[in-house]
């Protein structure tokens, strides 16, 4: 019993690593081509202002980034559901692990706001970073779909 309940919790562990591991590849991956400025300008998404503001200042007005990323984040995912398709380089499956991804850092955010600021806008960033790339996909979507 002892044996199979250590196993059961050292798989969800490397599960779990595995899957942060995986979000953090996905993030990392830049496609040859950046969309996201020109959907970022048209839909008036605050998630560059927020990058620099986490980026220059550990006293910035955390919760106030975290809304303006959460309402951004609505906005890229709404668009990419009503989307007929994905771009070619980003899979059903990424999207999904990346809208877990986030919502497991907007937890993490919750957590950790009192007790570090450090892991707080680490966060942030990984949010932000969300958000940044699905409005790149977006961006692709509209350049493929104004070409045909």
């Amino acid at each position: 019993m002892i044996v199979s309940v250590a196993i059961i919790i050292f798989s969800a562990l490397l599960f779990g690593y595995w899957f942060r591991y995986s979000c953090v590849l996905i993030l990392r991956a830049r496609p040859t081509e950046d969309h996201s400025g020109a959907v970022i300008e048209t839909a008036g998404l605050r998630v560059l202002e927020v990058q620099t503001a986490l980026n220059s200042s550990l006293s910035a007005d955390f919760d106030g980034l975290r809304a303006s990323l959460e309402a951004d984040y609505r906005w890229v995912v709404r668009g990419l559901n009503a989307a007929a398709a994905l771009p070619v380089d980003f899979t059903p499956i990424e999207k999904w692990m990346l809208e877990v991804d986030f919502q497991m850092m907007r937890a993490w955010y919750a957590l950790t706001r009192t007790l570090s600021k450090e892991q707080a806008r680490k966060a942030l960033l990984e949010m932000s970073t969300i958000v940044t790339v699905f409005a790149n996909s977006l961006g692709a979507i509209d350049e493929v779909e104004s070409e045909a």
